[in-house]
């Protein structure tokens, strides 16, 4: 019974705002503004800080490294020095492996080749293990391969392999220079991967067990995936323990480095100043948002003065006071889906925008990925509901309380009052409420982005 009374409501809704074309388009407009944006700037954070890498439990996924302070006082990490790499995988428990890596810039040659330019990274024999991909092409590097002393082994992305080698499966076993020192190609990676940010080329770490004392220049990033089961606070609180062990077994050089930074991996390299920013924006177009239903419930609350003999009517013949409320909130909803479509067409040219000026033309992590899926659908459908109601109710409720007997005797008064009405007034004080706010989180986003204008999605 309910659901039918809404549904002939929905129907009564249609043929009310078809007779209104000009105010039912500018209401939809502003709220597809608002609904829009909540959904493009959900898409950004989704594919930056959310999402994570395409794997496999990529919510285990943890970036491990020391952690340390910015010249200005902000949270950041370190790489660890060789030696500490190899003793926090030795004696960790909490991970189910750690793997090393030293992103550096490698140059290809070799007989008969225009020497090129790429990112690239030195890895341990386990990092596709942790990741859970194989190459698309050929092999990884084994462990034995991964000691010091054995030849350098490399592997080529995709994208390096349709560019400089025209897509050839001969290019296994063929002879390459990196940075001067003589390889062979092993392996080529599937289409986008690129790891830990941008790379390109990999080569074997080289490093072995052994005497750690030897090597106390070189540093890597770890990463790793946290055992079923296991926390991060956890594997921090461990960590740390073993970093304080580090820190008296050499003193000289790990004097007062007793803390561990183990954050997911996707923030490792979209955190800092990136975080902060993307939810103060996010802020930002719910102010726009809460405002596009301020304005809507006030043009809404305009039209309803409009109509006090038809509602008077309606209740004269029976409707009670929650049919006049579902009544219209059924026009307010039926609103504010004429204004998701609209918004989800604002959220498909955003993502497109989005996708083509930060993946495609600056440097930023390559697994950031940003598309119109179900999870922004669903955050542009809940906005939507919420959009509806809050726009609706206010105006809805006001209307429900006309004097029955005034309004059948002198519309035109009960309208008035209506309209200018205390709640009218409270309207307009939270449009300039809103738009107070909006202007304030404006200027902090503005503040944000210059204190922080150095800062890259990368680091």
């Amino acid at each position: 019974m309910i659901f039918e009374s809404f549904f002939q409501d929905l129907r009564v809704g249609l043929r009310m705002l078809a007779h209104r074309p000009a105010f039912s388009l500018m209401a939809a407009s502003s709220l597809a503004l608002g609904i829009g944006l909540v959904a493009t700037q959900f898409s950004l954070i989704d594919g930056v800080l959310l999402r994570g890498l395409p794997i496999s439990g990529a919510q285990r996924l943890m970036h491990v490294a020391r952690s340390g302070t910015d010249p200005g006082g902000s949270f950041t990490w370190q790489s660890v020095p060789y030696r500490d790499y190899l003793v926090l995988g030795e004696r960790q428990t909490v991970f189910e492996s750690l793997a090393g890596v030293n992103q550096l810039s490698l140059n290809l040659s070799g007989r008969g080749r225009i020497p090129s330019n790429h990112m690239g990274a030195l890895c341990s024999a386990n990092l596709l293990d942790v990741l859970g991909v194989q190459p698309m092409l050929g092999r990884w590097f084994t462990p034995e391969e991964d000691r010091p002393g054995r030849p350098l082994l490399i592997v080529l992305s995709h994208a390096v392999w349709q560019e400089e080698f025209g897509s050839d499966p001969g290019v296994l076993g063929q002879a390459l220079n990196v940075n001067g020192e003589p390889g062979t190609v092993i392996g080529v990676m599937a289409p986008r991967f690129a790891f830990p940010v941008v790379e390109q080329v990999w080569t074997n770490l080289r490093a072995a067990p052994g005497d750690p004392r030897l090597r106390l220049v070189d540093r890597v990033e770890m990463v790793g995936k946290l055992k079923p089961g296991v926390t991060r606070d956890q594997a921090r609180a461990e960590l740390d323990m073993l970093a304080a062990g580090l820190a008296k077994m050499w003193p000289e050089t790990n004097k007062g480095l007793d803390r561990m930074s183990v954050q997911k991996f996707a923030l490792a390299y979209a955190g800092g100043g990136t975080q902060p920013l993307l939810y103060l924006m996010l802020a930002m177009t719910l102010f726009i948002l809460a405002l596009a239903c301020v304005n809507v419930a006030s043009m809404l609350l305009g039209r309803a003065s409009q109509r006090t003999r038809e509602f008077a009517v309606r209740a004269a013949v029976g409707a009670g006071r929650s049919r006049l409320i579902q009544q219209l909130l059924a026009e307010a909803l039926l609103v504010a889906f004429i204004g998701a479509v609209g918004g989800l067409l604002l959220t498909m040219e955003g993502v497109r925008l989005l996708q083509y000026n930060l993946v495609e033309k600056m440097e930023v992590p390559s697994w950031f990925d940003f598309r119109v899926d179900q999870r922004v659908v669903g955050i542009a459908v809940l906005a939507t509901f919420a959009a509806g109601f809050f726009a609706g109710i206010v105006p809805a409720w006001q209307a429900s309380r006309i004097d029955l007997n005034a309004a059948l005797k002198d519309d035109s008064r009960t309208a008035a009052g209506l309209g200018g009405s205390r709640l009218a007034r409270w309207l307009v004080g939270a449009q300039i409420a809103f738009s107070t706010m909006l202007l304030v989180a404006a200027c902090v986003l503005t503040l944000t982005i210059y204190q922080t204008r150095k800062a890259n999605l990368r680091y």
